[in-house]
C-alpha cells in the first residue's frame, strides 16, 4: 500500500522574503532587502524563523531549499543590521552567530540559551578599540583553546618526533607544563560522535593521559613507531582511506577541566583580556582579531583590536 502524503499548501508571503517553487519539491527563497545588502534586520530574522516553522510541516512536498541573495549583484548578505538597535538583538537574534555540537535528541538542545549566547557574542564584537598598554590576566574561550590545541596536536605524534619535527622527542617523563595541566585523549568521550574500539591497524584503543599534572606521559604511537621506540602502540594509528598510508592522530583530545566554570573564572581574573578567536594557523592573536577586555562590572565585555606580533 502506497503512503498517502499531505497535499502541498499554498506558499506563504513574507515582507522580507520572496518564495518561488522553481521545480517540484524545490523551493527557492530570496532575501529581499536589496537596498540594505540583505542585512539581517529584525523583520528578516523573524521571517526566516517563521519560514523554518512552516517548512517543518512541508517536508513531504519540499525536499530542497535554495537560499538566494537576489539579482542585484550586491552580495548575499551583509550580516547583522546594527542600525536597528543593539539592545533588542539579545532577545530577537536567533543562533545564526553561535552554534553547538550536541549528540542526542533535538529536544535536548537549549535553544533559548543558544540564542542568548549568539546575541552576546555578536554584541561583544562591536565597538572595537585599541587596548591600553598593560599587563593583564588572560582567559581563553573554550573554542579558542580548542583551536589552539588543534594547531599543535601534531607535536604529540611519535612519527613527527622520530622525524625531528617535534620538540617533544625524548621528553617523556619530563615536566613540560604547569601542574594544573592534564591533557587527555579519549576515543570513548561522551561527545565523540564515533567511539572507536580499535585503530586503523586493529590495535585496541583506550583512554590515555598525554600530560598528567604537567608531566609529559607519552607520545601517540602506531605499531611502526612503537617498534622503533621499543614501546607498545597507544592505538592511535589512522588512515585517511583504505589505500592511504598509516599515520597517527588523536581521537578526542581535551584539557581536563579545573574547579571553576566560566563565570567564576572571569570573576577571579578581575580586569583582563578574554580571547575568543585565533587566526589560524597562529597560536597568538594578530591585528584584526577581536578579543575583549572584561571586568566584574561590565554587562558585556568591551571589544578591542589587539595588535600583537607573532611570537
Amino acid at each position: 500500500m502506497k503512503p498517502v502524503y499531505p497535499a502541498p499548501r499554498a506558499l506563504p508571503t513574507y515582507e522580507n522574503l520572496l518564495l518561488d517553487m522553481v521545480e517540484p519539491n524545490i523551493l527557492k527563497v530570496t532575501l529581499n532587502r536589496p537596498n540594505a545588502y540583505n542585512a539581517l534586520s529584525h523583520g528578516l530574522v523573524e521571517d526566516l524563523i517563521n519560514l523554518s516553522h512552516w517548512l517543518v510541516d512541508e517536508y513531504y512536498n519540499i525536499r530542497v531549499v535554495l537560499l538566494y541573495g537576489g539579482d542585484e549583484g550586491k552580495g548575499f548578505c551583509a550580516g547583522l543590521d546594527v542600525k536597528q538597535g543593539l539592545s533588542e538583538y539579545e532577545c530577537t537574534v536567533p543562533g545564526f552567530y553561535h552554534y553547538q555540537i550536541k549528540l542526542g535528541e533535538l529536544d535536548a538542545l537549549d535553544s533559548e540559551a543558544l540564542t542568548k549566547q549568539a546575541a552576546k557574542t555578536a554584541l561583544g564584537k562591536l565597538g572595537g578599540d585599541v587596548a591600553p598598554t598593560g599587563q593583564y590576566p588572560v582567559v581563553f574561550d573554550s573554542e579558542a583553546m580548542s583551536d589552539r590545541l588543534a594547531t599543535f596536536c601534531s607535536i604529540f605524534s611519535s612519527e613527527a618526533a622520530q622525524k625531528g619535527l617535534s620538540r617533544l622527542a625524548q621528553s617523556e617523563g619530563e615536566m613540560i607544563a604547569a601542574e594544573i595541566v592534564t591533557l587527555v585523549d579519549d576515543p570513548f568521550h561522551k561527545d565523540n560522535p564515533m567511539p572507536i574500539n580499535s585503530d586503523a591497524e586493529g590495535s585496541p584503543t583506550y583512554t590515555k593521559k598525554i600530560i598528567e599534572n604537567g608531566v609529559f606521559s607519552t607520545l601517540l604511537y602506531n605499531l611502526k613507531t612503537a617498534a622503533v621506540a621499543g614501546k607498545k602502540t597507544t592505538g592511535n594509528a589512522s588512515k585517511a582511506g583504505y589505500d592511504a598510508a598509516v599515520s597517527i592522530r588523536p581521537f578526542t583530545m581535551y584539557l581536563a577541566g579545573g574547579e571553576l566554570t566560566a563565570e567564576p573564572l572571569l570573576q577571579k581574573a578581575g580586569n583582563g583580556v578574554y580571547i575568543h578567536s585565533l587566526r589560524l594557523p597562529l597560536s597568538v592573536p594578530i591585528y584584526g582579531n577581536t578579543i575583549q577586555i572584561f571586568s566584574r562590572e561590565a554587562k558585556h565585555p568591551r571589544s578591542i583590536l589587539y595588535d600583537c606580533k607573532e611570537s
